[in-house]
């Protein structure tokens, strides 16, 4: 039995369609929220408090930004995390399966559309020793937020991204990647910087 084959017009079509279709899948446009404003992400909800920027020479034991630090300034995100349903609040492993994996998701844009990955979530404890001259390495970090003596994962957090000195007007994205119902799949906030 001959087997039909397709011609570069119907290939042409179905890539085509595959494109359009995956297009569709990804092109919603963000859910914008306020700062300060609660926002429901999975197990979560965050609040995102306000931005600082600050050369990365301030933060001991975190120099190595993917951006050369003398073209580089780090935007800090203060955020609040509260657990959304108790589950979330006394799982001991909340941050492996939930938290980091959402903050994984955290990039920064700026008004020109260029994007930039989350460095790295901080305790904002930990955020101020590291400001203060403490180091502390990003292992250190992991090790602290994965423990199981602590029942609970600190509320109040901060992103580090590394970004070119030369530019401004930031707004936070974070993917949700398993909405639960009512939730957006993409959140911006604009930060005002």
């Amino acid at each position: 039995m001959r087997r039909k084959s397709f011609g570069p017009p119907a290939l042409a079509a179905g890539a085509l369609l595959v494109a359009f279709l995956s297009g569709c899948a990804g092109s919603q446009p963000p859910v914008p929220y306020q700062r300060g404003q609660a926002i429901a992400l999975e197990r979560w909800t965050l609040k995102v408090r306000h931005p600082e920027v600050i050369s990365p020479s301030l933060l001991a034991g975190f120099e190595d930004f993917r951006i050369s630090n003398e073209k580089a300034k780090v935007i800090a995100v203060h955020l609040a995390l509260e657990a959304g349903d108790s589950g979330a609040a006394e799982d001991p492993h909340a941050a492996e399966r939930g938290f980091l994996k959402l903050m994984a998701d955290c990039r920064l844009k700026d008004r020109d559309g260029h994007e930039y990955p989350l460095g790295l979530p901080v305790p904002n404890s930990q955020f101020g020793l590291m400001k203060s001259g403490g180091a502390i390495s990003e292992q250190e970090v992991r090790d602290l937020m994965l423990s199981g003596s602590s029942k609970r994962l600190p509320r109040d957090w901060v992103l580090l991204f590394a970004v070119p000195k030369d530019r401004s007007g930031f707004t936070l994205l974070i993917r949700n990647r398993r909405p639960l119902e009512g939730q957006p799949p993409l959140v911006s906030v604009d930060l005002g910087r």
